[in-house]
């Protein structure tokens, strides 16, 4: 986890154009986390009711009534499922 004085300085040199590798290696934190920085979506930028937040964080989870997961609906995995199953590809392993 890096410090907020790390955050402000590696998004102050940022600010200054100074490439992401530069960033990372003068504030001394993983070349990920200064992406994550540079795209304004480390969770100390984020505020909890800010606008920035990516819709997939405040979207709502279902049960699939076919699985049982708590998904998003439609279930991707069921679909899969059933494709695969379609192609004959896919074989239900029966529960030991």
């Amino acid at each position: 986890m890096i410090q907020l004085a790390q955050l402000h300085f590696a998004e102050r040199l940022l600010r200054q154009r100074k490439s992401q590798r530069t960033v990372a290696r003068t504030a001394q934190i993983s070349r990920g986390t200064v992406a994550t920085i540079a795209a304004g979506l480390h969770r100390h930028q984020l505020a909890p009711d800010s606008p920035q937040t990516p819709d997939d964080w405040t979207t709502t989870y279902h049960r699939c009534d076919t699985c049982g997961a708590l998904v998003h609906l439609p279930c991707l995995a069921c679909q899969l499922r059933e494709h695969l199953r379609l192609l004959g590809k896919y074989h239900a392993h029966p529960h030991r």
